[in-house]
């Protein structure tokens, strides 16, 4: 197990560079190439949506509404001292708030994320985090030291069948009453 404090040794060759530590080893293969810089990219939100909101709770809510839905991109929106979750389906839907101390909410549906990726996320962070929003969705969520994002999926859409009502036959059909003659029917008769 490694910790913060331990201390490697550091060689590169052309391809790879090796990390040693006592009896243990291990390495990594350099790419060459340009790359995407999320610094660029974090710098780039302008946050217009924000809320500050327990990452327990976001990860116990996220399962929550993700449960039996096959990974279904899952809805967030910041409502008034709430966030909202929705993951829905043809034959499912969930639905779940919870409290956090929102700043900036969103439209009424929010935005949608790959569940699986912010289920993730929200496993390995403890206490209170930032969560952030631009105008198209982009998710920041922030730590006191680190930085996470992610972008939003399109909202799924969702196509229901409608079984067709069965019409009326004769055998559906049930007589309460005997048939009444009008006086009509009584004069033709």
């Amino acid at each position: 197990m490694s910790t913060d404090d331990d201390i490697y040794n550091v060689s590169v060759t052309d391809r790879h560079i090796i990390f040693t530590k006592e009896q243990m080893a291990f390495s990594m293969r350099r790419i060459e190439g340009t790359f995407i810089q999320p610094a660029q990219i974090i710098k780039a939100v302008s946050a217009q949506y924000t809320a500050i909101v327990d990452a327990r709770m976001m990860r116990e809510a996220i399962e929550l509404v993700q449960t039996g839905m096959d990974n279904t991109p899952i809805g967030i929106a910041l409502g008034q001292d709430t966030i909202r979750f929705v993951s829905e389906t043809a034959t499912n839907r969930a639905y779940h708030e919870i409290e956090a101390m929102v700043t900036a909410p969103t439209p009424e549906d929010g935005f949608y994320y790959n569940a699986a990726g912010l289920l993730k996320l929200f496993s390995t962070l403890v206490g209170n985090v930032k969560i952030e929003m631009d105008a198209k969705g982009m998710l920041l969520v922030k730590t006191q030291k680190e930085v996470y994002f992610q972008l939003p999926q399109r909202k799924p859409v969702i196509e229901r069948t409608v079984k067709p009502k069965k019409a009326a036959s004769a055998k559906n059909i049930i007589a309460t009453k005997k048939p009444v003659k009008t006086k009509q029917a009584k004069e033709a008769a």
